[in-house]
């Protein structure tokens, strides 16, 4: 159910966010006295060195991945609760067949059915848009210091990316490009998934069915997005 396809991602997520922060670090010991201009709104302001500047990356993915694997007590709940949470049908040994249940899988029982409780989702979707807004600033960052009038990093070269099929002598930012996109469509999500907080009584009219579709696509988009940082 919905615990262990969250649990799958949080691992993923977990481990690419493991690698990444891993990569900065060493990137910004190898260039830890490799000045470069610090910019103030776009303009010059004093310097700075690219190792100050990928540590700062570093930084936010490692508070980003930290407060997921603080959410894994709040996100990764069994939900077993029969038509309307009560475990009627199984009454009288309901809560210790959902605890068993829990055990059996790995996850935790809630105590009862948090079926139109989506505070938990909620919040790891909202987490998502955070964690996605870090791997946006960083796209930034990197497209414009690699824009032709700055030259100070490029993207790593492959054969046909980032090649431009009119002018040959472009190299697009691509990855930095699908990081951006990928991003707003994930931050796009959450005012949506706070939305479907708001359910009626025991069972929801209509408006949990939008996760079907809202949750595995803002998933799918962060992992994406994680993939392309390093």
């Amino acid at each position: 159910g919905c615990g262990l396809a969250l649990r799958e991602v949080m691992d993923t997520l977990d481990t690419l966010l493991a690698k990444s922060i891993e990569g900065f670090a060493e990137l910004a010991e190898m260039h830890k006295a490799t000045l470069i201009s610090g910019r103030s709104q776009l303009q010059h302001a004093v310097p700075v060195t690219f190792g100050y500047k990928v540590a700062g990356w570093a930084l936010a993915l490692e508070r980003n991945r930290i407060k997921l694997q603080d959410m894994r007590d709040e996100v990764l709940l069994v939900q077993f609760g029969g038509a309307v949470g009560t475990l009627v049908a199984l009454h009288p040994n309901g809560p210790q067949i959902r605890a068993g249940l829990s055990e059996a899988l790995g996850l935790i029982d809630p105590g009862q059915c948090w079926h139109t409780h989506r505070d938990g989702v909620a919040g790891f979707v909202s987490a998502l848009g955070v964690l996605c807004g870090s791997f946006e600033k960083i796209a930034k960052d990197i497209a414009y210091m690699a824009q032709t009038e700055v030259g100070e990093v490029t993207e790593p070269t492959m054969k046909g990316r980032g090649t431009s099929t009119a002018m040959p002598n472009k190299r697009n930012p691509v990855l930095s490009q699908q990081i951006i996109v990928a991003a707003r469509a994930v931050r796009g999500a959450v005012p949506m998934m706070l939305e479907v907080m708001a359910q009626d009584h025991e069972r929801g009219t209509g408006i949990w069915q939008t996760e079907w579709d809202l949750v595995p696509d803002v998933c799918s988009q962060a992992v994406k997005a994680a993939e392309n940082i390093r």
